[in-house]
């Protein structure tokens, strides 16, 4: 039998051009089902739904001041975040570093703990073109207290262990006194400061500031959060840079938390922890969300990192960009039904 030579050769390239596509759609099939285990196993929704806080109040103002409170409220932050720190007649005023030198309009660089409240009050200071006064954390807190928005503020005491008794009781007289009503939240660096206010005031949402410092957490990871096979850090360091109802995270954390410190010091307390985005890894996620204590990373200000940290259960940013802050959480869509918190 005349076989024509051409015959086979025809076929050949059908049967190869149906086999490519046959494997192609099993390839991309394959593909679909992995990324959608990936995401299933990395996807975990914040303990509760996320916020904004303005880093030292709104940007376009001088930071700590009470325009940057004001502007914190107007630009629909959920709070700003001010540092506190005595006077050496012991009022707590709302200023970030130790010496006023880099914010004063005179150049004049002077400890504040070695100010009198009338002397501090007396030196002008000045960012961004602005010159301002040093409030004191009563007017702060009157100033927040205004905001039709209910804005609450973020505290972070700056204080070491040795003067945490001092700064903490202080604060806590004017907080006391204060015809304060909206949202409050206590951070510092301190361990001890935290410790007392969790004591003295068990009803705060107290927390740990451990950015620059994660080690501070404890929770077995040594010097670095995310031992183990979730080292990766989330907010890569290419970048520089709903509301939180009352008693949500004392479910996991207040006078309940059990957190272990690595240097053998009595376990603390902590309602939440602050951590820099670029510090934050998937395994250190993990013990957070078992613990029932929610994460919010700083500073925070571009749409990518914020909508990364999202998705991997970050529950809210310190940060500038309020309003680039604000579309990464509508886009993220949380549902309080998902969230799981304990």
């Amino acid at each position: 039998m005349r076989v024509h030579a051409w015959g086979p050769r025809r076929g050949a390239p059908v049967l190869a051009v149906v086999i490519a596509v046959v494997c192609a759609v099993i390839v991309c099939n394959l593909a679909a089902v992995a990324q959608r285990a990936v995401s299933g196993m990395r996807s975990v929704p914040p303990l509760h739904a996320p916020i904004v806080i303005a880093h030292r109040g709104d940007a376009d103002a001088p930071e700590n001041s009470l325009r940057a409170i004001r502007d914190a409220g107007f630009h629909h932050a959920d709070y700003a975040e001010i540092d506190v720190r005595l006077t050496s007649d012991g009022v707590p005023v709302v200023f970030h570093d130790r010496y006023t030198g880099r914010l004063s309009a005179a150049g004049r660089n002077l400890k504040v703990s070695k100010l009198t409240l009338e002397r501090l009050r007396s030196m002008p200071m000045r960012q961004r073109g602005v010159e301002f006064r040093v409030p004191t954390l009563h007017q702060a807190l009157a100033e927040a207290n205004r905001s039709d928005n209910g804005l609450g503020l973020l505290l972070d005491i700056k204080t070491d262990d040795r003067h945490a008794d001092t700064v903490a009781g202080a604060v806590i007289r004017v907080i006391d006194r204060a015809p304060y009503d909206h949202l409050l939240m206590v951070m510092s660096l301190s361990r001890r400061a935290v410790r007392i206010f969790k004591q003295r005031r068990p009803h705060w949402q107290v927390g740990l500031c451990a950015s620059g410092r994660p080690s501070l957490i404890g929770w077995g990871f040594g010097k670095m959060p995310g031992g183990g096979a979730g080292k990766r850090r989330l907010a890569p360091e290419r970048h520089r840079n709903g509301r939180l109802d009352s008693g949500v995270t004392a479910h996991g954390g207040g006078a309940g938390g059990a957190n272990g410190d690595d240097n053998g010091r009595p376990d603390l307390a902590m309602d939440f922890v602050v951590l820099r985005g670029k510090e934050i890894t998937n395994g250190f996620l993990k013990v957070a969300h078992a613990r029932g204590v929610p994460v919010y990373a700083g500073a925070v200000n571009d749409y990518r990192t914020a909508s990364e940290l999202l998705r991997h259960g970050v529950s809210g940013f310190l940060g500038n960009a309020t309003a680039r802050l604000r579309e990464a959480i509508a886009d993220y869509d949380y549902d309080e039904r998902s969230a799981v918190v304990g």
